[in-house]
């Protein structure tokens, strides 16, 4: 007995479905603007060394941790990122005719919130004024961001990976990984968010202070208002 093959032509169908893909919070991260402008860049080694994700160990399981964080928070310390020494722009500086590393701008904030002028040389402790900040806005603002960066990695990973698929032009970047094999669904392969020269990432730091009592004068409890510096680092 021979087997048959039957090529029935009357049951040929076309289906047409209309699928609506998803990210998990979709949409691009929310724009952070406002406050005094600070310039830094780095090189995309260094951020990549930093900002890395993976993926699950399974695909097409709609699972809720597609892709993670892999962020190396320790390697945030090559950047040499120092928020005292950044330089202010010139049209944000609360003084641009003077030395506008950040430092020295907060001091003459400080001292437009305490005298109601800029000229912080009417202090007679100026100099010490700017140490102390540089002190404050130093180790103490990195060892804030590497705390962010560890217990922030998976939403941090989101935003970067958000940015770059809502972006037309530049998905590719993800696409790119993928379609090369790359990308590997094991849940432990990570990878380095792949930055390009010219990208920047954004982040605010906001300076408080306590309200300021000077012995000997008029000034009690003379309340300092909030500064806000939107740090921008240009990948070169």
């Amino acid at each position: 007995m021979t087997s048959l093959t039957f090529h029935l032509s009357d049951l040929n169908t076309s289906q047409a479905l209309t699928l609506a893909p998803s990210f998990t919070d979709g949409s691009a991260p929310t724009a952070i603007t406002g406050g005094t402008n600070v310039a830094f860049s780095a090189t995309a080694a260094s951020l990549k060394a930093i900002f890395k994700f993976s993926t699950d160990s399974t695909d097409l399981a709609d699972a809720t941790d597609d892709i993670t964080g892999a962020c190396v928070s320790g390697s945030w310390d090559n950047l040499s990122f120092d928020l005292g020494a950044g330089t202010v722009v010139a049209a944000d500086a609360v003084d641009s005719s003077v030395d506008t590393n950040v430092k020295s701008d907060y001091v003459r904030h400080f001292s437009k919130e305490i005298l109601g002028t800029s000229r912080a040389d009417l202090f007679g402790n100026e100099a010490t004024l700017v140490t102390t900040v540089a002190t404050g806005l130093g180790s103490t603002v990195n060892t804030a961001i590497k705390t962010s960066i560890t217990n922030n990695d998976d939403s941090i990973a989101n935003d970067l990976y958000r940015t770059i698929v809502n972006s037309t032009s530049e998905v590719h970047r993800i696409t790119d990984l993928a379609n090369s094999g790359t990308i590997q669904n094991d849940g432990t392969t990570t990878y380095d968010f792949p930055f390009e020269s010219g990208d920047k990432l954004v982040f605010k730091v906001t300076v408080t202070h306590t309200n300021v009592t000077v012995t000997n004068t008029n000034i009690s409890a003379q309340a300092v208002a909030d500064k806000e510096y939107l740090v921008t680092i240009t990948v070169s």
